[in-house]
């Protein structure tokens, strides 16, 4: 053990840095920019390319002798709408400010149009600022996002155009969200509606109730056993019955998100 910590420390001693020096690695830059994940270029105030990297040339589709020396616009790599929020990225560029992230579209070489997220940095070399930009496919992302929204937007829709009231709550009974229906029917003030409290909502539809106690006792139970359905009647002051159907919100890993219940 004392024979390797001696080596040990030898092995350190030979990369002791003299006093006052300071030890600087020699790295190949050039080759850590080719090789890296992201797309890399290199560009000056004008938008002419100086320099890209492997990725950039996967991403735009242009090889690097195709790139450099040519402006973006000439390549026609971006579509017009995008001409004046770039000019404005440049300019940043000139004042010293970095950008980003910055969504864009870009045309490949092949004519489709992809997604791309775009920081960059301007560097001074030499009295010249060059600017220094690192590009990234988001196109799935965005395909996702937009099948969410769209998800969504059918989802609320929906919901909105609903005979029913509906009320969504998560797995702690929080509101998470309801529609006009379910307001109307139980007749909620806005105030309490906006504020998504659960404490004053329940409070107020207890007071509308024949029979609050049993209300309570059968949300509390499914609360307690969040795998069960149901569906019962229950009678309110006013002289209306309604039909309450409630129901477990599971995913597809099988996560449990919360509880929906149905009011007509």
């Amino acid at each position: 053990m004392g024979t390797k910590q001696k080596a040990s420390n030898t092995d350190i001693a030979k990369h002791e840095l003299p006093e006052g020096k300071v030890w600087q690695l020699k790295l190949d830059i050039t080759s850590f920019l080719g090789n890296a994940p992201d797309g890399v270029y290199l560009s000056d105030l004008r938008g002419t390319f100086l320099y890209g990297n492997k990725k950039a040339e996967l991403i735009t589709g242009y090889k690097r002798e195709e790139l450099v020396g040519k402006s973006f616009l000439k390549l026609n790599i971006l579509p017009a709408a995008y001409a004046a929020k770039t000019a404005k990225l440049l300019a940043l560029n000139l004042l010293g400010r970095s950008t980003g992230p910055d969504e864009l579209e870009l045309i490949k070489k092949d004519g489709t149009r992809i997604w791309v997220e775009i920081n960059t940095s301007p560097v001074k070399e030499r009295g010249n600022v060059v600017v220094i930009g690192f590009v990234r496919d988001i196109t799935e992302r965005k395909k996702a996002e937009h099948t969410i929204a769209l998800t969504n937007t059918i989802l609320k829709t929906q919901q909105e155009t609903s005979f029913d009231g509906i009320l969504v709550v998560d797995e702690h009974g929080t509101i998470i969200s309801f529609n006009k229906r379910f307001i109307e029917i139980w007749g909620i003030p806005s105030d309490i509606a906006e504020s998504r409290s659960d404490e004053r909502a329940l409070n107020l539809v207890l007071d509308k109730l024949v029979d609050p106690n049993g209300f309570l006792m059968q949300v509390n139970y499914l609360y307690a056993h969040k795998e069960e359905r149901s569906h019962d009647e229950i009678l309110l002051k006013d002289g209306r019955a309604l039909d309450r159907y409630s129901a477990p919100m599971y995913g597809t890993n099988g996560h449990y998100y919360g509880r929906v219940w149905y009011f007509r």
